[in-house]
């Protein structure tokens, strides 16, 4: 489902500057996670700081508040040791170069 899909399914939800934010993810992939429709929405950069995390769990609490499972995700080259610890502390996912590094503290 294209970023603009999701967005048409949510409108009535939420407002324009969310709707906005919603348009500005770099992906919104959209699955089956055990049985149940899914939204993955990922922020990309080479070096993931805060301020990636941050969107990436701000963008998916706006799904969830239109009522979709939403899962934040940053998907990078290099995350900082306190930068993982601060995507674990807001419970984002990280993919680092192609693994996804575990989520537990």
């Amino acid at each position: 489902m294209r970023n603009d899909e999701v967005l048409d399914a949510i409108e009535q939800a939420i407002d324009d500057r969310e709707a906005d934010e919603v348009l500005r993810a770099d992906a919104i992939a959209s699955g089956v996670i055990d049985g149940v429709a899914s939204h993955v929405v990922v922020e990309v950069s080479a070096t993931c700081d805060t301020d990636d995390i941050t969107r990436a769990e701000r963008r998916a609490g706006i799904l969830r508040k239109a009522g979709l499972l939403a899962v934040p995700l940053v998907a990078c080259e290099y995350i900082s040791p306190e930068s993982l610890a601060f995507a674990r502390s807001k419970q984002v996912r990280v993919w680092c170069n192609g693994t996804i590094l575990d989520a537990a503290a």
